[in-house]
């Protein structure tokens, strides 16, 4: 899959990533995923569909590295990046406020990313901040590292 089909599916699964909600709160991100994968999607291949599903059953919580091995091998590691990306544009715009976020910077590593935010951001947004540590547990526990700065 080349560069700008991986920019579509990242929007696409930004757009969706809430759909399971129309079945149940409980756990959505897995029905989510479930709609992605088994629904007839014209316009969309099988390989395309999964990848929508991985990306939106990653989006919170556990990181489901098993989600990931239905892709093709050659584009697993961008697809949980473009999956990480993803779980960080949710937790920085949990509250959906009008308000911009500060300029950051993103690293990326090997196996996971830096974030490099204005000095003091972190400390006067407490919950993001707990919700980005939070984020660094559960990536910690799949073999990746979300590091803040």
């Amino acid at each position: 899959m080349d560069q700008e089909r991986y920019v579509d599916a990242l929007q696409w699964a930004a757009q969706l990533h809430e759909i399971g909600l129309s079945i149940a709160h409980s756990q959505y991100h897995k029905h989510g995923a479930y709609l992605l994968e088994y629904s007839d999607m014209s316009g969309f291949t099988r390989t395309e569909q999964r990848l929508l599903a991985a990306l939106v059953r990653g989006h919170r919580r556990k990181f489901p590295r098993s989600a990931f091995t239905q892709l093709p091998e050659d584009g697993r590691l961008a697809a949980q990046r473009l999956c990480l990306i993803l779980r960080l544009a949710v937790t920085l715009y949990r509250g959906r406020s009008e308000r911009p976020l500060p300029r950051f910077s993103v690293v990326p590593k090997q196996r996971g990313m830096d974030l490099v935010f204005p000095e003091g951001w972190l400390d006067e947004h407490p919950l993001t901040q707990a919700d980005l540590m939070e984020e660094a547990a559960f990536l910690k526990a799949a073999g990746l590292k979300l590091k803040l700065r």
